[in-house]
């Protein structure tokens, strides 16, 4: 029998409707192609840990699957090598330190946390960790699209010379299948406006793309306007100084209300 690896056991924290559609099947995938196996699920109810143990056993019926109806008891198995992190943005922080502190590697959904502060704690947490810190990744998945790993490759090689000028913006409306995907509403801290809503949770992508094309953010200003109808509507827009644009880039971003214009972006070069 050939020799195999030792896989990384990974536990799934939070069975949400989209952690069963995007997060389980694509580990399930990643399994055939990689050491890694999931191997135990914690969620709050009982009946969406259910869900998630027969989506894994559907494809691989034999599977163990260990229950958790507390993080901290996932997070102090010693059997569990690394977790994923699919919670609402508020709770998220706070699971990360845990895990991280437990000395569990995590993965932990976009983006890291709900306010500046909030993720300024945790990289002070990962800086008090030391060099010997478990291994954190915020799951932004924009920094591999093909279309935006094309356009990075292209402004690299010098295809328009040097950018001197950007402007991105972006609507996002409101559209019934987002919420009959996830049972018919939004989640709760979704439509705050105080937590930034969906400018927080989509709309980093749009900041990855800036920052995937340009370079790190050097310095910026931003101002947000929360939406009158309390649904989560908003807009925000800014300039932010990167490192390979000659002046400062300017984002614009909204969502709710009906579609207007598709999304966009640009720049100029000398």
């Amino acid at each position: 029998m050939a020799w195999e690896p030792p896989r990384l056991k990974l536990g799934l924290v939070g069975c949400s409707w989209f952690a069963l559609r995007a997060h389980v099947p694509a580990l399930l995938a990643l399994e055939q192609r990689v050491g890694v196996r999931l191997t135990a699920v914690c969620s709050r109810t009982r009946k969406s840990m259910a869900r998630a143990e027969a989506k894994i056993h559907a494809a691989d019926p034999e599977r163990e699957v260990r229950r958790f109806a507390k993080m901290e008891q996932l997070f102090a198995d010693a059997d569990v090598d690394a977790v994923l992190l699919v919670l609402p943005i508020p709770l998220m922080p706070a699971a990360v330190e845990a895990a991280l502190r437990a000395g569990k590697h995590v993965l932990s959904e976009k983006p890291a946390a709900p306010s500046i502060e909030a993720a300024r704690r945790l990289l002070d947490a990962i800086a008090e960790l030391g060099p010997r810190a478990p291994v954190w990744l915020v799951l932004e998945n924009w920094q591999f699209k093909p279309s935006v790993r094309w356009l990075r490759e292209r402004l690299q090689e010098g295809a328009i010379g040097r950018v001197v000028s950007a402007h991105l913006s972006h609507h996002h409306p409101a559209d019934p299948a987002d919420r009959a995907a996830g049972g018919g509403r939004e989640p709760p801290w979704r439509s705050q406006a105080g937590e930034g809503a969906w400018l927080v949770d989509a709309g980093v992508h749009w900041a990855r793309l800036l920052r995937e094309a340009l370079g790190e953010p050097v310095e910026g200003s931003a101002a947000l306007c929360s939406g009158a109808d309390g649904a989560g509507g908003g807009s925000l827009c800014g300039w932010v100084r990167f490192e390979h644009c000659s002046s400062a880039a300017t984002l614009a971003l909204s969502s709710g209300g009906p579609r207007r214009a598709s999304s966009s972006s640009s720049s100029s070069s000398s």
